[in-house]
């Protein structure tokens, strides 16, 4: 026990006075991150250490590694969550087979790629000359792929009779 004990414990919620078994499997997540991170190592590797974490804990698990980065650990990180690697990853290799595929560098100033699915009847020649790519269309649904500056995009679809739409990054899942 110790000072750094205390305070991962407080910061995580770990239940100490209970035993090892009687806690639920978020908490004994919790007890395994705390293990990892008092003997303060110089690597940590960390497989899908979010799972089983309430959305708090996670953030708080972030916030840590973040500062644990900043005093000079390495951090390796296998996930599935590929929502929480684009936020918290500055570089990001693709792993097929055991074999690295790629490694992009999540920390360029890049305007990621949105795909925008709008629901209308007409309208949507508004978009022409935007450099959109068409992903599908059908009856009063038009989704499309666009990557550039949000001005353009934010006129056009005002000018468009839309009846709704939804614009969102595309995701490293959909690359």
């Amino acid at each position: 026990k110790g000072p750094e004990f205390e305070r991962l414990v407080t910061l995580f919620g770990v239940e100490i006075e209970k035993k090892f078994s009687e806690l639920s499997s978020g908490n004994k997540k919790k007890v395994a991150i705390v293990s990892a991170l008092l003997p303060e190592p110089k690597v940590l590797i960390l497989d899908e250490p979010t799972n089983g974490l309430d959305p708090l804990m996670q953030k708080l698990l972030f916030q840590e590694l973040q500062t644990r980065v900043e005093n000079g650990m390495t951090v390796l990180l296998s996930s599935h969550n590929l929502a929480e690697i684009q936020e918290y990853c500055p570089r990001v290799p693709f792993i097929k087979g055991g074999t690295i595929l790629a490694v992009e560098d999540m920390t360029k100033d890049i305007k990621p790629e949105k795909i925008v699915t709008a629901w209308s009847g007409h309208g949507f020649e508004t978009l022409q000359g935007l450099g959109i790519r068409i992903i599908e269309q059908n009856g009063t649904k038009f989704v499309f792929a666009y990557k550039g500056d949000a001005k353009p995009l934010a006129d056009a679809l005002s000018r468009a009779d839309l009846l709704d739409f939804t614009v969102e990054n595309r995701s490293l899942e959909d690359q």
